[in-house]
Protein backbone atom coordinates (compact mmCIF):
# COMPACT_ATOMS: atom_id res chain seq x y z
CA UNK A 1 0.00 0.00 0.00
CA UNK A 2 1.15 3.42 -0.72
CA UNK A 3 0.58 5.56 1.75
CA UNK A 4 0.56 9.50 1.00
CA UNK A 5 1.42 12.96 3.07
CA UNK A 6 -1.54 14.75 3.51
CA UNK A 7 0.48 17.28 5.20
CA UNK A 8 2.34 20.46 3.91
CA UNK A 9 5.45 21.88 5.43
CA UNK A 10 6.14 25.22 6.49
CA UNK A 11 7.64 26.21 3.48
CA UNK A 12 4.91 24.97 1.23
CA UNK A 13 2.17 26.98 2.85
CA UNK A 14 4.31 29.59 2.45
CA UNK A 15 4.85 29.53 -1.42
CA UNK A 16 1.10 28.53 -1.76
CA UNK A 17 -0.25 31.69 0.32
CA UNK A 18 2.37 33.80 -2.02
CA UNK A 19 0.90 32.43 -5.14
CA UNK A 20 -2.72 32.57 -4.17
CA UNK A 21 -2.14 36.12 -3.08
CA UNK A 22 -0.12 37.10 -5.97
CA UNK A 23 -2.80 35.31 -8.66
CA UNK A 24 -5.76 37.28 -6.84
CA UNK A 25 -3.62 40.83 -7.18
CA UNK A 26 -3.14 39.91 -10.79
CA UNK A 27 -6.72 39.32 -11.29
CA UNK A 28 -8.19 42.40 -9.54
CA UNK A 29 -5.90 44.14 -11.61
CA UNK A 30 -7.33 42.50 -15.24
CA UNK A 31 -10.66 42.70 -14.11
CA UNK A 32 -10.42 46.92 -13.37
CA UNK A 33 -7.97 47.64 -15.85
CA UNK A 34 -11.05 46.42 -18.15
CA UNK A 35 -13.49 48.11 -16.45
CA UNK A 36 -11.66 51.59 -16.56
CA UNK A 37 -10.94 50.60 -20.45
CA UNK A 38 -15.39 50.36 -21.11
CA UNK A 39 -16.33 53.34 -19.48
CA UNK A 40 -16.59 56.59 -20.94
CA UNK A 41 -16.14 59.60 -19.43
CA UNK A 42 -18.87 61.87 -19.92
CA UNK A 43 -18.76 65.83 -18.61
CA UNK A 44 -21.45 66.65 -16.17
CA UNK A 45 -23.60 69.40 -17.32
CA UNK A 46 -25.68 71.36 -15.31
CA UNK A 47 -28.55 73.91 -16.33
CA UNK A 48 -32.66 74.68 -15.76
CA UNK A 49 -35.36 74.72 -18.12
CA UNK A 50 -36.33 78.15 -18.50
CA UNK A 51 -40.11 80.24 -18.25
CA UNK A 52 -38.93 82.70 -20.44
CA UNK A 53 -37.33 80.95 -23.39
CA UNK A 54 -39.93 78.57 -26.30
CA UNK A 55 -39.28 75.05 -26.28
CA UNK A 56 -40.41 72.36 -28.62
CA UNK A 57 -42.01 69.62 -26.30
CA UNK A 58 -42.37 66.23 -27.63
CA UNK A 59 -44.37 63.72 -25.74
CA UNK A 60 -43.63 59.70 -26.17
CA UNK A 61 -46.89 59.28 -28.00
CA UNK A 62 -45.51 61.60 -30.88
CA UNK A 63 -47.80 64.32 -30.11
CA UNK A 64 -45.80 68.13 -30.18
CA UNK A 65 -46.07 70.96 -29.33
CA UNK A 66 -44.20 73.50 -30.87
CA UNK A 67 -43.07 77.32 -30.03
CA UNK A 68 -44.72 76.61 -26.14
CA UNK A 69 -43.26 78.48 -22.93
CA UNK A 70 -43.53 76.53 -19.96
CA UNK A 71 -44.79 78.66 -17.01
CA UNK A 72 -45.16 76.23 -14.30
CA UNK A 73 -45.81 72.99 -13.01
CA UNK A 74 -48.42 71.18 -10.48
CA UNK A 75 -48.14 68.47 -8.39
CA UNK A 76 -50.96 66.12 -7.03
CA UNK A 77 -51.52 66.10 -3.04
CA UNK A 78 -53.83 63.94 -0.80
CA UNK A 79 -56.23 66.06 0.48
CA UNK A 80 -57.45 67.33 -3.23
CA UNK A 81 -58.19 65.35 -6.53
CA UNK A 82 -55.58 66.32 -8.91
CA UNK A 83 -55.13 64.99 -12.48
CA UNK A 84 -51.61 65.40 -11.83
CA UNK A 85 -51.42 61.99 -9.84
CA UNK A 86 -47.77 61.78 -7.90
CA UNK A 87 -45.92 62.75 -11.00
CA UNK A 88 -47.36 65.76 -11.40
CA UNK A 89 -48.08 68.10 -14.39
CA UNK A 90 -46.09 70.69 -16.43
CA UNK A 91 -48.04 73.43 -17.44
CA UNK A 92 -47.29 74.92 -21.07
CA UNK A 93 -48.35 78.70 -22.61
CA UNK A 94 -49.41 78.33 -26.40
CA UNK A 95 -49.05 81.12 -29.75
CA UNK A 96 -52.46 82.31 -28.55
CA UNK A 97 -52.11 82.23 -24.82
CA UNK A 98 -54.04 79.09 -23.93
CA UNK A 99 -53.16 76.95 -21.65
CA UNK A 100 -51.64 73.21 -21.97
CA UNK A 101 -51.12 70.66 -19.22
CA UNK A 102 -49.07 67.96 -19.86
CA UNK A 103 -48.00 65.01 -17.18
CA UNK A 104 -44.86 64.85 -17.05
CA UNK A 105 -44.06 61.49 -17.49
CA UNK A 106 -45.17 61.83 -21.08
CA UNK A 107 -42.72 63.57 -21.87
CA UNK A 108 -40.23 62.14 -24.20
CA UNK A 109 -37.92 65.24 -24.71
CA UNK A 110 -37.71 68.95 -24.47
CA UNK A 111 -36.09 71.29 -27.10
CA UNK A 112 -34.91 74.48 -27.03
CA UNK A 113 -36.17 76.71 -29.83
Amino acid sequence: MCKTNLFFTVNEVIWLLIATVLFTVLLYKIISDRNKRSKINIPRFFDDIKTDTAYDIHLSNGDKFLNVRIIGSIYGSDARFSFAGWEGILVLLDEDKKKIYIKKTAIRFIKER
